[in-house]
């Protein structure tokens, strides 16, 4: 889908839904959100790349040890929700799809994944492109997720180390896995 308030809306109320189905006693499966994943992917990146070359990145993540996944609540998650993860007709949602990374992890860290995924917007500057920060598609999404499954005042608390967290999360399984 294209970025619009509509498909912000739409995603943030079927994830909050996705995130209220029971998970109690469901199998441990390894994803890249896991509480686990990020420590083990460090300690691997480091080994290839020398700790110097990674310093900043160590910054990052020390920056971030009182921050514990594992804390929040838990629930099923998709894991790498964007636009090319889903399928959408105009702009309603017809499915989720690529469940790869599916798993039982923090809500928080599930919204926060799917904020990367459908809250920046590609610029282009000469050659260059970036992505810049879309504030309204962010309130669509924050604002339809919430109507169905309220944040808790922690995981509001921590939002901004669970965006940090999940930021760190995807370059440093992009350096280990694709070198």
């Amino acid at each position: 889908p294209e970025l619009s308030l509509a498909v912000s809306r739409e995603i943030g109320t079927y994830l909050a839904q996705l995130h209220l189905i029971p998970c109690d006693n469901l199998p441990e499966k390894r994803h890249w959100l896991d509480a686990h994943y990020l420590p083990e992917v460090m300690q691997k990146a480091t080994e290839m790349y020398g700790a110097e070359r990674l310093s900043e990145t160590h910054k990052v993540f020390a920056s971030l040890s009182n921050f514990k996944p594992a804390t929040f609540p838990q629930a099923i998650i998709h894991g790498d929700l964007d636009t090319s993860n889903c399928l959408f007709e105009d702009e309603q949602l017809v499915a989720f799809i690529d469940w790869q990374e599916v798993g039982v992890s923090a809500a928080l860290m599930d919204f926060v994944q799917t904020v990367l995924g459908f809250c920046f917007v590609e610029q282009e500057a000469g050659s260059d492109y970036w992505a810049i920060f879309d504030p309204e598609l962010y309130r669509a999404l924050y604002e339809s997720y919430a109507r169905v499954r309220p944040f808790s005042q922690y995981e509001l608390e921590h939002l901004d180390d669970a965006m940090r967290y999940v930021g760190l999360t995807q370059p440093v399984w992009a350096m280990t896995a694709w070198e």
